[in-house]
């Protein structure tokens, strides 16, 4: 919830309990997308730090038998579907602890900010939200 009122001025008092569950089930839960996205580049850096000689080993070791193929493996449909299928599935295990590390993180950043908050209102369709007018006047007012 902003601590501005529409005209610009700060509030004097503290949202009381009744004001703050009502605006949870709104969907209106305090949100930072620059924490979100600092969490997910620190994390993602030391993950790579920790994971990513790990990592680099095991694309550089698969990488190095799909470049090296025989004969009959080149000629063969079969041998290469299954090299393909090989490949990637070793890709997504070289890459899957980095991933998953990401994806929590996306996740728990905002939850431990705002906590867990399923809202329909939130979702609902707002037809003033895709009004070409209200842009232009957000874009081109006094304040813009």
């Amino acid at each position: 919830m902003a601590n501005e009122s529409d005209s610009g001025q700060e509030k004097t008092e503290q949202p009381t309990p009744k004001k703050l569950r009502d605006a949870k089930k709104k969907g209106q839960v305090p949100r930072s997308k620059e924490l979100n996205s600092m969490t997910v580049m620190v994390f993602g850096a030391l993950g790579l730090l920790f994971m990513g000689s790990h990592m680099i080993a095991d694309i550089s070791g698969f990488m190095a038998q799909c470049f090296s193929l025989s004969r009959d493996d080149v000629f063969s449909r079969q041998a290469l579907l299954e090299r393909l299928a090989f490949t990637v599935s070793d890709a997504l295990a070289a890459i899957a602890p980095f991933m998953v590390l990401m994806t929590v993180i996306a996740i728990f950043t905002p939850l431990a900010i705002g906590g867990w908050a399923f809202s329909l209102q939130a979702l609902a369709f707002k037809t003033d939200r895709i009004n070409p007018l209200n842009g232009f006047k957000r874009m081109f007012s006094s304040r813009a």
